[in-house]
Order: C-alpha cells, then structure tokens, then sequence
C-alpha cells in the first residue's frame, strides 16, 4: 500500500503567531521562521507525521493491489472520500459507484449488500482512494497540534536546548495518540 499526499495541507500556525510566541516584530526572519514553521508542521502532523493522524485538511490518495474487506484507510481522521478507481481486468480505469459502498466513520470502507469488489489487473496500484482526512474546524486537538508546532518553531528558531522542547512537544502530542 502506497499513501500519497495530493493536495498539502494549508498551515495550522500564521506566522503572525509565531512571530508573537517568539517575541519578534521585524520581518527580517520571516521567510526563516516560515520555512520552519513547514518543516515543525510536516515533522509533527499528516499521514507520516509524528503522531500519525492528520490534523490539518489534505487530500490523500491510497493505493494498493486490491480490495481488502473492509478496506481500512490508513491517514486518519476521514472527511469524505471523493473517488475509488480500480483498473478492470483489461486494464481499463473505472470508478467505483459511490452508491455500492459504505465509509465508516473510523475510516473504514465497507461494500454495501448485494454490491461484489471488481476484478481487478494484476497491478500494485491497481485501487486507488482518493479521500480527505483531517480534524472538523473546532476539534480541540488542533490546539494541541497547533501549541506543538509553535514549541517546535521555538526550539529550531531559538536554538534551545533539544531535550527541554522535544519533552515539551511530547507532552503535548501524548492525548492526540490517545484518541487515534
């Protein structure tokens, strides 16, 4: 199973707030602190990240050789799922019916009663899914998230002491592993 990042997910920190957690007023390190704030945000959150769960939006696309019963999402939380392609026998691209399966609200995709999985060309990215993962405006864990990346800012930008801030981060990060 392969997972690909489609679209990347927008920032869950302004620079302005960073900026204020850092106590900084001039733009001279803005584009500095801003690559940081990527880096903090791609090391801690999405699909690979840290934590294992995705906080902020993005869209993902799953692919593997075949349909699994039920077949399990792997970037969680998941919004909705746009489109399940498979290449037929033949090699021809179709797409699944949105009405002959069912997804679950723990990411899982389950075939609705009386619907069978396609035969599929013998491919390792023969099903894709594409879909949208990420936590509901609101959802306290993206605070969480969001006082994470800020700490992980600090320590790259300040040049702290590692140990201090990674504890901190940790910390921080502990409940949203809890609700995986």
């Amino acid at each position: 199973m392969v997972l690909v990042v489609i679209t990347q997910p927008s920032l869950l920190v302004t620079l302005s707030e960073v900026k204020t957690a850092l106590g900084e007023s001039s733009t001279d390190r803005d584009a500095m602190i801003t690559t940081a704030l990527r880096a903090a945000q791609a090391e801690l959150d999405g699909p690979s990240g840290r934590v294992g769960m995705v906080v902020a939006s993005t869209t993902v696309e799953q692919r593997s050789p075949g349909f699994d019963d039920p077949i399990v999402l792997s970037a969680v939380p998941v919004t909705s799922v746009t489109t399940i392609k498979y290449l037929d026998t033949a090699g021809v691209e179709q797409t699944l019916s949105a009405g002959s399966y069912t997804v679950l609200s723990d990411g899982r995709i389950e075939l609705n009663p009386g619907y069978s999985w396609p035969g599929l060309y013998a491919d390792e990215e023969a099903v894709r899914i594409r879909f949208v993962a990420g936590m509901a405006a609101g959802d306290i864990r993206i605070d969480l998230m969001k006082a994470a990346i800020i700490m992980h800012v600090k320590m790259t930008i300040d040049m702290a002491d590692p140990a201090v801030y990674q504890n901190t981060i940790r910390n921080l990060l502990v409940p949203l592993r809890a609700w995986l």
